[in-house]
């Protein structure tokens, strides 16, 4: 039998005005304080983090920095990361 990929689905949604709310549910395995040393917030059974654009990046880049950030991390515990 196949081994099957972990896989961590990350959600992107709109917040308040340029803000992007970036959420996923957090495996078992990354310790909470990670989570948050990495600007995660516990929501309910979820993580979320806001992204937003500044003087030196647009919304657009800011969000490619951040989708980098997590195929890295998450990719160092062996999973997979699809964006919806």
């Amino acid at each position: 039998m196949a081994h099957s990929p972990k896989v961590v689905t990350v959600y992107i949604r709109r917040g308040e005005a340029k803000e992007r709310l970036v959420s996923f549910r957090p495996p078992e395995e990354i310790p909470q304080a990670e989570m948050i040393e990495r600007g995660y917030a516990f929501d309910g059974q979820s993580v979320v983090k806001s992204v937003s654009p500044t003087t030196e990046r647009t919304l657009a880049v800011a969000l490619l920095e951040e989708q980098r950030e997590l195929i890295a991390w998450l990719g160092q515990y062996g999973y997979t990361v699809e964006f919806k």
